[in-house]
């Protein structure tokens, strides 16, 4: 992967700037940003819709998912 030289170069001269190797830089914004993502939105759980539709029966799961998803 590649980045723009620009960037490449702001990253380089803010490392700089705080005395901080800039791989270790890197790593810390990401993480920082990482988990202002992960705050952010909270997970949703994908099968939520499904709540409610499956009976406590005795088909294998698969086979009520399949019938929640196709009725």
């Amino acid at each position: 992967m590649t980045m723009p030289e620009d960037l490449s170069e702001r990253l380089k001269r803010t490392a700089a700037d705080l005395d901080t190797p800039l791989a270790a830089f890197i790593r810390e914004t990401m993480e920082r940003r990482l988990e202002e993502l992960g705050s952010a939105r909270p997970r949703k759980d994908p099968l939520a819709f499904m709540r409610g539709r499956i009976k406590d029966e005795d088909p294998s799961l698969s086979t009520r998912v399949k019938e929640a998803l196709y009725d």
